[in-house]
């Protein structure tokens, strides 16, 4: 599976782990990017892209009080 590295690396930040599916046929890839991508092992083919809902992403909250500063 030499896709493995090039496949990976489509990841937009460090990948923290990977796993094989009990049958071998997929590999599931987590990132500190908020994806986690399914890849077949056969093809290096990304499957599918599973994102968490984030409902406040591109917001712009003005007026807000009582907020401290995100770490950053």
């Amino acid at each position: 599976m030499p896709w493995i590295l090039a496949g990976i690396s489509r990841h937009s930040q460090i990948v923290w782990s990977v796993a094989f599916g009990s049958d071998g046929q997929v590999l599931a890839s987590c990132s500190e990017d908020g994806t986690i991508r399914i890849w077949n092992t056969e093809t290096g083919d990304c499957l599918r892209v599973l994102r968490s809902n984030r409902p406040y992403e591109g917001m712009n909250i003005m007026g807000a009080t009582g907020l401290t500063a995100a770490p950053g």
